[in-house]
């Protein structure tokens, strides 16, 4: 078995779970920065609004950062 295979076989479903959690929320976070930056753009600047514009999603992805913390829970 090569050493890249050894250390895939090696990974923990704990930190499987991570890598995915990982990727979700990075994506996530990814779509409030587009928002932000659209809102930005064709409001010339303005804050105004910009929690309108934001609030849904940043509140779905910043609570689902507490499933971090069950990550070292799993075997």
């Amino acid at each position: 078995m090569s050493p890249k295979t050894q250390d895939v076989a090696n990974l923990s479903n704990g930190n499987i779970y991570l890598v995915f959690y990982n990727v979700f929320l990075s994506l996530g976070w990814l779509i409030v920065l587009i928002q932000t930056v659209h809102h930005l753009v064709y409001e010339v600047g303005s804050l105004d609004g910009l929690w309108e514009s934001t609030s849904s999603v940043l509140k779905i992805f910043q609570s689902l950062a507490i499933l971090e913390v069950h990550a070292q829970s799993i075997p």
